[in-house]
């Protein structure tokens, strides 16, 4: 490389070669877990929001802070302008004895040299590493700094981890020692503490996609995620695709399996009922395992007591009365009856000696807007042509 290549800053020198080999050479980072993301963006915010208050509290304490230093400043200012005068007149006296002009050549560092100019504009080695590395640096401060101002939906807030999709009665969220109400499309924070009233109910979506809903006089905290602590109440979770939701109570925890399963606590037992999948529980030491059509018990101490239930009735109704409406228009028939079943618990079939068009080709219209999944088959059935019947839980259709 020529002394031109040096001085040319578009050429990359020895030192940002070597960091763009070794940054090729270590290849791209595997995304950090999502957890990880969200306690971070957390923490960060929470950090923003201590900041904040201390910035905006107590405005005139920052003032007086302010007043005392400038009457320092203007005191020192005062005894300091004695001095500088003096200072002054005796400079006056040394410029005007003998000598005092050569002397003044040479005070201070001598002029340098050619070779040593030179010198001093070479580039110092790993200084553009340095610089290139600082980028890097500031590139990523950026990026998190974009990410955290979009996610900062309102001041003060920790970045959201949730929505309610559907919220009946009361429904509220406890903000700096208030409880405040909350909406459909009301997003909510991580940590966040909730409860229903006793005429409310909520469905929540993480960002996950698990589905969480809140039965009547329900008190919970969105710890994380995909972490409820229940602390009265019932919740029922549909965890999709997503396994490890975890629901703490008092007495235990309860971890699926990919499942659609409920958790209630009241006096001194925890109820864990599945629908499908399985739950793992566990309370100290001892672990319980509970499959799909089964009820545990536990007890704070004791052994839990099990007993089989079915994946419909009264046990699930209250689940579709905050079930997040199905989007009816353009889906097909096979679509909606795949819904209806994952939400009522029933069993889909079909009678092959009536049954006409398949369902996948079938195309339906319309809106299920404030329709129940126990009342959507009355309602979208005949519209399509379809003939069907309720028998003990499985609904055929003809």
């Amino acid at each position: 490389m020529t002394r031109r290549d040096e001085e040319d800053p578009t050429v990359p020198d020895r030192g940002e070669r070597e960091l763009a080999e070794l940054l090729a050479e270590a290849g791209p980072r595997e995304e950090p877990p999502r957890e990880d993301v969200a306690a971070a963006l957390s923490a960060a915010r929470f950090a923003w929001e201590r900041r904040i208050r201390e910035r905006t509290a107590q405005p005139e304490a920052r003032e007086g802070a302010r007043e005392d230093r400038a009457r320092r400043s203007g005191a020192e200012a005062s005894a300091g302008r004695g001095d500088d005068a003096e200072a002054h007149r005796a400079q006056e006296l040394e410029a005007q004895a003998p000598g005092a002009r050569d002397r003044r050549k040479t005070v201070g560092r001598p002029a340098p040299t050619a070779d040593q100019d030179r010198t001093r504009r070479a580039p110092v080695p790993g200084r553009r590493v340095v610089v290139a590395a600082l980028a890097i640096a500031a590139a990523l401060l950026l990026a998190v700094g974009l990410r955290l101002r979009d996610s900062f939906e309102e001041p003060l807030m920790a970045p959201s981890i949730a929505t309610v999709e559907v919220a009946v009665g009361v429904v509220e969220l406890l903000d700096d020692g208030r409880w405040r109400s909350l909406a459909e499309g009301s997003p909510v924070p991580a940590g966040a503490e909730l409860r229903t009233g006793a005429q409310g109910r909520a469905a929540l979506r993480t960002v996950f996609g698990t589905s969480l809903r809140a039965d009547r006089a329900t008190r919970w905290s969105l710890a994380a995620a995909e972490r409820i602590e229940l602390s009265a109440g019932s919740v029922y979770l549909d965890s999709g695709e997503v396994e490890g939701v975890v629901v703490a109570t008092a007495i235990g925890e309860a971890r699926d399996v990919g499942t659609r399963f409920l958790v209630g606590v009241g006096g001194e037992d925890m109820t864990v009922a599945v629908r499908d999948g399985a739950v793992v529980v566990d309370r100290g030491d001892d672990r319980f395992r509970v499959e799909a059509g089964i009820q545990l018990t536990v007890p704070h101490e004791g052994e839990p007591q099990r007993r089989q239930i079915s994946p419909h009735g009264d046990l699930w109704s209250w689940t579709t009365e905050v079930a997040p409406p199905f989007e009816l228009e353009g889906s097909t028939l096979a679509d909606f009856l795949a819904w209806l079943e994952t939400e009522t618990g029933w069993t889909i079939a079909y009678d092959e000696s009536s049954v006409g068009e398949p369902a996948e080709s079938i195309v339906l219209h319309g809106s299920l807007d404030g329709v129940s999944p126990l009342e959507a088959p009355a309602i979208v059935l005949p519209g399509a042509e379809v003939s069907w019947r309720l028998e003990d839980g499985v609904l055929v259709v003809e």
